[in-house]
């Protein structure tokens, strides 16, 4: 697998190895598809782990574990950001370059899919940021009234459940491919 993989990164265009079977038969693995995985799984580790740990510190009422979060949140989510953009348009090229119908059923799915991962982070993100200057208000350890009744919002897990369901989804999509 390795050796296929940098084989992949040395020249693209070799077609004798690693060949995918799809229903329209044999087709080579292009250097594209895997800059779009690469990607994409880089992405939605980052951006699925954000969301687990800052659900799992609200949870749990964990101040340190929220400063920690808004702490490096601001970095990871652009880098979250720029991998999805990234993934989105190798994937793109990719069907391109493979002669998928980007208007097929299953790819149709995955756009949708993809807006409800945005709109997810952007509904959390007004949520998130009350719950920042709730915490930056908050005096001592203990939670305070304010940030407490933040803390007790379902927004974070519902949020969390929507992103992992829709990436769950996406996963499925792009390798079953429905309606192919």
């Amino acid at each position: 697998m390795a050796a296929m993989m940098i084989a992949i990164l040395i020249d693209p265009h070799v077609d004798d190895w690693s060949l995918v079977r799809t229903r329209r038969g044999r087709m080579p693995m292009q250097f594209w598809t895997f800059l779009h995985i690469l990607s994409m799984f880089s992405a939605v580790t980052i951006v699925a782990g954000g969301a687990l740990f800052v659900t799992w510190a609200v949870r749990r009422r964990d101040l340190d574990g929220l400063r920690v979060y808004f702490r490096i949140a601001p970095r990871m989510d652009m880098l979250g950001g720029i991998l999805f953009v990234a993934g989105i348009v190798f994937g793109l090229i990719a069907a391109m370059v493979t002669g998928w119908d980007l208007f097929s059923t299953w790819l149709i799915f995955a756009y949708v899919l993809v807006v409800v991962v945005i709109g997810t982070g952007g509904a959390i993100s007004p949520y998130l940021k009350r719950v920042k200057i709730a915490l930056d208000a908050n005096e001592g350890e203990e939670v305070g009234e304010d940030l407490g009744r933040l803390l007790n919002s379902p927004t974070a897990p519902l949020a969390a459940a929507v992103l992992i369901a829709a990436i769950a989804l996406i996963i499925a999509d792009m390798v079953y491919k429905p309606g192919l």
